[in-house]
């Protein structure tokens, strides 16, 4: 069976050219969640930083994250956001002006010098690329020596009781998992990154100007020399 999470036309046409779907799924989320503490408050502390880092993000969707923690921006931080979707690009501008700029790229090749960045951001978007060796090649490539990749993706126990009610399993997203999920990232990472570490739940990070960081929770990573 053929999987349409990687398939650009599936993606861009059906799934996000606008945010409607992305904004559905992430209502449910929040209506369902069973924990306290915001999701995105809970991602956002995972941005560790330095207070002016040149920081780039692939697949920023709609922007929720940025929405929610707009206070919490260092004012130091440069921020360059990107999606494959122009949509998602128009709406993430919309949220934060000339607070940052805005590419449409494709994370398999990416449009920016070697060491661009000090961190790159990859929340829930690695699982939908067809070639993620060439797509993490790219992020290491753009990241500055010692650079810290942060994202988030989904585990083998996502969505695990409403499969168990259901009794059955959505093929597509046990693809997802398999494809980039918080057990299969670390190995694809670590040919391209030192001192991948994973969380689950509200991340304690530790400071480390050599460490990178990676999460379904969250996963990060630190780029080579």
């Amino acid at each position: 069976m053929s999987d349409r999470r990687t398939d650009p036309t599936f993606l861009l046409e059906e799934q996000y050219r606008t945010s409607t779907n992305l904004r559905a799924r992430i209502a449910l989320h929040e209506r369902f969640s069973t924990n306290p503490y915001p999701f995105p408050r809970w991602v956002f502390d995972g941005y560790t930083f330095s207070e002016n880092a040149d920081v780039l993000e692939v697949g920023c969707g709609e922007g929720n994250i940025w929405r929610q923690n707009v206070d919490r921006i260092p004012k130091g931080w440069t921020l360059t956001l990107t999606d494959f979707s122009p949509g998602m690009v128009e709406e993430v501008q919309a949220v934060l002006g000339d607070r940052a700029r805005y590419d449409v790229v494709d994370v398999q090749a990416l449009p920016f010098a070697d060491e661009s960045f000090d961190s790159v951001i990859a929340n829930h978007v690695l699982f939908h690329v067809p070639d993620r060796r060439r797509a993490l090649g790219e992020v290491a490539r753009v990241l500055r020596r010692g650079g810290l990749l942060v994202g988030t993706t989904i585990g083998r126990d996502h969505f695990r009781e409403l499969r168990e009610l259901l009794g059955r399993e959505n093929v597509l997203w046990s693809q997802s998992r398999e494809r980039f999920g918080l057990e299969t990232a670390p190995r694809q990472l670590e040919r391209f990154f030192v001192d991948v570490e994973r969380s689950r739940g509200i991340p304690m990070p530790s400071r480390s100007p050599k460490r990178n960081r990676w999460s379904t929770s969250s996963a990060r990573s630190t780029s080579r020399a």
